[in-house]
């Protein structure tokens, strides 16, 4: 089961994989020719009760396995280039299920490049493997142990940049005497939605990020103005405001250039995407007019108080903003952009939405990476993700850095929990005061604040850096939980001892 969870979140997230264990079991059971009741003349329970078993089962495979990274690795470099088909759970469980009680020679037709079902019977046929592209043969593996052979066909050539949609047509037979008889035959919509579940590598447009409604030079331009923000950013002068909290002071108004410490002082390295002198991001580094010295509160609010949404924050405060979203707005074809609307009224599938949401990733990544964080988890919530950039440069603007939100950032993008839950684990009570996150624990995997237990002073200078690990803090329950900090001595970065908040109640666990 957890292979095939691996397989099924590969290109879906994982509502697709407890669907598909859900179709495994039933085939399995030969339901289709039972009652719903009564299946091989025994009790079987309904869909629900199944489910919500399934459902258990698999969110831990995939919190705990496939969050950590265990997964049943890439396809062959020679089928990186074919456009994704997906089929429905029903068809996937019905193709392996015939695939693994046949006992001869099979042929897979496919109409379209299938991959995570290719990635399923990669791992788990033992014997030898064709794959045929439009007639020419583009991969094989031999067998190591069984005797059994199988080739997939696939008839359409199609590429990620030119994809022939419609109907996705898949086809088991099996080798019977000189003759091929048909096992399965299914038609799919060839539309599903492409994601991933899977852990991805930094800045990279991976299969459930929102770059996948933006075109080439759209995803370009957001890069280099990521260069530019990271650049700014890091750059921004700071000095200690707090002894009691890990908090700073920004300057944004002012040069770096006659200050003690900045925002990358804090961190034990630069982002990457800074130093990033590629071809594509040649010239990036190019100076942006940021209107930065006369920011006030009004700049910040819609006039009535309330703090701006997402986008009149950033082209109040990042005037290079607008012009990318005019540009996006003039290719979108959503209500709002057709009608010229405010640029904060945008619908689901609106190209301003998605480039905003890919800026904010970014920005996210480039923190994450400063952190030392090395690749970000495929469970993160976008949305949540986006609403605690945004108060994070919102913050930033007003001069205000705080350890606890930016670590937050860094540690929500390597183990994908939501950073809102933080949030409201640092709600203060009658009898615990608000304080710093140092740790989190989700899943199978830890990230803690690299000076934590220390028995030296910390001082500011790379006093941004967390290590992450896989494995349990003893004595924690739950799925999620979040240990806040309480200074031990009266230096700001003595010794902290740890408390922990869950989902089932606050336990004291010694740092």
């Amino acid at each position: 089961m957890v292979s095939t969870v691996a397989a099924a979140t590969k290109f879906q997230k994982s509502d697709f994989a407890r669907n598909l264990v859900y179709e495994m079991i039933l085939r399995g059971s030969d339901s289709a020719a039972a009652p719903a009741k009564t299946r091989n003349n025994r009790p079987f329970p309904d869909h629900g009760v199944l489910m919500g078993v399934i459902s258990k089962v698999v969110d831990s495979i995939y919190l705990n396995v496939v969050n950590a990274g265990h997964t049943l690795g890439d396809l062959p470099p020679e089928l990186s280039e074919l456009c994704i088909h997906l089929v429905g759970a029903p068809t996937f469980a019905a193709i392996v299920h015939k695939l693994t009680r046949s006992n001869g020679d099979n042929l897979l037709i496919c109409e379209g490049f299938q991959p995570d079902l290719l990635l399923w019977i990669l791992s788990h046929f033992d014997g030898s493997i064709r794959i045929v592209l439009a007639g020419t043969q583009i991969f094989e593996r031999t067998a190591k142990y069984g005797s059994r052979s199988l080739s997939v066909m696939i008839e359409t050539v199609c590429t990620l940049k030119q994809c022939v949609k419609g109907h996705s047509r898949i086809q088991l037979l099996e080798l019977r005497g000189e003759a091929w008889t048909a096992l399965e035959s299914a038609y799919d919509e060839a539309d599903i939605k492409v994601t991933t579940g899977h852990r991805s590598r930094l800045y990279s447009s991976n299969l459930g990020d929102p770059s996948r409604l933006l075109n080439r030079d759209e995803i370009y331009r957001v890069r280099v103005l990521v260069q530019k923000l990271a650049t700014w950013m890091f750059d921004v002068p700071i000095s200690s405001t707090s002894q009691q909290d890990i908090e700073f002071s920004a300057d944004v108004s002012h040069s770096s250039s006659a200050c003690e410490l900045r925002i990358g002082d804090l961190f034990s390295q630069w982002p990457d995407i800074i130093d990033d002198r590629s071809e594509k991001s040649d010239g990036a580094m190019t100076s942006m007019a940021f209107i930065l010295d006369h920011l006030s509160d009004t700049r910040l609010s819609d006039g009535t108080g309330m703090a701006m949404s997402t986008i009149s924050m950033f082209c109040n405060c990042f005037p290079a903003v607008v012009d990318l979203l005019k540009d996006v707005s003039d290719r979108c074809r959503c209500r709002a952009c057709r009608n010229e609307e405010t640029r904060d009224d945008y619908q689901k599938e609106c190209l301003r939405r998605a480039a905003i949401d890919h800026l904010h990733m970014m920005i996210g990544h480039s923190i994450a990476d400063a952190f030392g964080v090395e690749d970000a988890s495929g469970l993160l919530p976008l949305e949540d993700y986006v609403k605690e950039i945004s108060d994070l440069l919102s913050r930033l603007v007003r001069g205000v850095v705080k350890w606890d939100q930016w670590f937050n950032v860094a540690a929500s993008t390597a183990l994908g929990y939501s950073p809102i839950n933080a949030q409201r684990s640092q709600r203060p009570t009658s009898d615990r005061p608000r304080r710093d996150i140092v740790a989190v624990q989700f899943g199978s995997k830890v990230c803690v604040a690299k000076w934590l237990g220390t028995k030296r002073t910390m001082h500011a200078h790379e006093c941004f850096t967390l290590d992450i690990a896989e494995g349990q803090i003893p004595g924690v329950l739950g799925d999620c939980t979040f240990f806040q900090a309480a200074p031990t001595g009266e230096g700001h970065f003595d010794t902290y001892r740890a408390r922990s908040y869950s989902s089932d109640g606050p336990s004291i666990v010694a740092a």
